[in-house]
């Protein structure tokens, strides 16, 4: 009986150390680089968006969207060109979503699949 004891205070103990809310799980998972290859008929390219935490306790974040593109015309490709926003959004827990300040974008993120979806278009996460 004694040896019991200690054996299930060490198992609470590992078992509360372990555990962490679904939301602080989700909040884990915002900050990465997110890729989308993009391909229409007037331009491929590649759009990049990386996500970082300013304050957790805020629960805001930096967003750098990094556009590398390449237009067609006449059916030629033409020379890269690059397009680079910065902007701060803001996390809600009740929406489970970043809120971009500025432009009212809203960012949806789907751990269980590795994704970041903003209206139509979904990103992969790369970490």
């Amino acid at each position: 009986m004694k040896a019991t004891i200690p054996l299930f205070f060490g198992y609470l103990l590992f078992q509360s150390c372990g555990q962490s809310t679904s939301a602080d799980r989700f909040k884990d998972f915002l900050p990465g680089t997110y890729v989308a290859h993009i391909e229409q008929e007037y331009s491929i390219g590649e759009d990049t968006i990386v996500i970082e935490a300013i304050s957790t306790a805020k629960n805001t974040y930096s967003i750098l969207r990094v556009a590398t593109y390449q237009r067609i015309l006449d059916g030629k490709i033409q020379p890269k060109e690059r397009k680079e926003v910065k902007r701060i959004a803001i996390y809600s827990d009740k929406e489970g979503m970043l809120l971009e300040n500025k432009t009212g974008k809203q960012y949806y993120f789907s751990p269980e699949k590795g994704l970041l979806l903003i209206g139509n278009a979904s990103y992969r996460k790369l970490n």
